[in-house]
């Protein structure tokens, strides 16, 4: 009973560390930010992110070096796996019906998803990402990524040299992955784009 309640904490905390990166991208790209879009968690790409960070957290162990992370990550069994996943989710979305969530529960919609170019984007990048907060990036990385998400892992490095360590390479990385799509979803790139096409429409 210990260890489960030790593992559910870590699902909180690892949530929350999730959300703060969420809302950080939200305040630098979107105007008068206050709280996430009501579609957030139901964005593709975001629903991706967030499978590739759990993805990593679990497959990486990142979290074996803290003294909450009781068990061997790759020896869980699936239903083990299955309600840190929940946990994790529970707490990022308000206990709501997420996109992320519903794919936990329902295999035709996990499918889907694994079908979407988008999605298998942004799950490879929130796999980077979470191996880049924890020092874990593997070896074979670039094996494993396609040639863009190669050449955006170079561009972090160049970026992150360029500043003269002003930015890390892991906050370069969420600038042109993560960040970069709220912007064009919910930010300043996506209010340009909609005054664009009404002043095409009246014109």
């Amino acid at each position: 009973m210990l260890s489960l309640i030790k593992r559910k904490n870590e699902a909180t905390q690892a949530a929350a560390d999730l959300e703060l990166v969420f809302r950080q991208g939200c305040e630098q790209k979107i105007k008068d930010f206050k709280v996430l879009p009501n579609n957030f968690y139901d964005n593709t790409f975001i629903v991706g992110f967030i499978a590739g960070v759990l993805e990593a957290l679990i497959d990486l162990q990142c979290l074996k070096g803290n003294a909450l992370w009781a068990m061997n990550s790759q020896k869980w069994p699936d239903k083990l796996k299955l309600n840190f996943q929940i946990n994790f989710i529970q707490n990022l979305d308000g206990y709501g019906t997420s996109l992320y969530h519903r794919s936990l529960l329902d295999a035709a919609i996990a499918d889907k998803l694994e079908q979407m170019a988008d999605f298998q984007d942004a799950k490879r990048y929130g796999f980077l990402y979470c191996a880049l907060v924890y020092n874990l990036l593997p070896k074979n990385s670039d094996d494993q990524n396609t040639k863009e998400q190669t050449e955006t892992m170079k561009k972090a490095r160049d970026l992150a040299q360029m500043s003269n360590n002003a930015y890390d390479v892991k906050t370069s990385f969420l600038s042109l992955t993560l960040w970069e799509h709220i912007n064009k979803n919910w930010g300043e790139d996506k209010l340009a784009n909609v005054v664009a096409k009404a002043y095409n429409k009246a014109n």
